[in-house]
């Protein structure tokens, strides 16, 4: 990453080696427990070190902090724009965010960027979780020191702003096996609704601050033959 003005997330990589399950290769299987290169030290880490948080359904959104003042609104791949339509749901939470940012003026917020899951009705299955739509918090980017926060400080920064972390989720088991994870992805509802079942997890290093190569992965429901 650098200190340009648009900074993508980094691609989030999953827990385990996902391998074609059909002839199109539009179908995708965990099952075997390979491990991926990328998120291998994950199942090296102590448990008691690693973070687990309900995976949303919902749209990367980020909100740039430049010396105090909000830049601009981000979507994954662009700067989100007052003149699309399609970008109005970013703008009907971002604004409020931005307010609350630069109300608070906390230092350590003047040169970041809040990265967060927009979610709720008409985003993706986000009308499961609650009937208004929310920007929920799971990571903030330094942009000067060109690295992330820890999860404690993301938390943290997140309670100062009054604003919603992605929720955090007790892991049961005692290792990342792929018959553990498995078992504790398809039996999970979400924090938000226990009569809808969560999309999956994110596992995260509490201490990851890298801007590359993040300390991190997903796996979803979806991503287990049944």
């Amino acid at each position: 990453m650098t200190n340009e003005i648009f900074i993508k997330y980094p691609d989030m990589k999953t827990l385990f080696k996902l391998i074609p399950s059909d002839k199109k290769g539009k179908k995708w299987d965990a099952t075997s427990g390979e491990i991926l290169p990328e998120t291998a030290a994950l199942h090296f880490i102590p448990i008691d070190q690693l973070v687990f948080t309900e995976k949303i359904d919902g749209t990367n959104m980020g909100i740039r902090v430049d010396d105090g003042s909000v830049v601009h609104i981000q979507k994954r791949e662009h700067i989100c724009s007052r003149d699309d339509r399609g970008d109005a749901f970013y703008f009907e939470v971002g604004d409020n965010i931005a307010k609350i940012i630069e109300d608070n003026k906390i230092d350590q917020l003047k040169n970041v960027i809040i990265y967060g899951e927009l979610c709720g009705a008409k985003i993706q299955k986000g009308g499961n979780y609650f009937s208004d739509r929310k920007f929920i918090i799971f990571d903030i980017y330094d942009s000067l020191a060109n690295k992330f926060f820890t999860w404690d400080a993301v938390k943290h920064f997140a309670n100062e702003l009054g604003v919603e972390i992605v929720p955090e989720i007790n892991y049961d088991k005692e290792d990342l096996k792929v018959d553990s994870v498995k078992e504790f992805v398809l039996g999970l509802k979400s924090v938000y609704n226990d009569g809808f079942g969560a999309e999956g997890i994110v596992v995260r290093y509490a201490k990851d601050t890298t801007n590359v190569k993040r300390w991190m992965a997903k796996i979803r429901k979806k991503d287990f033959k049944e």
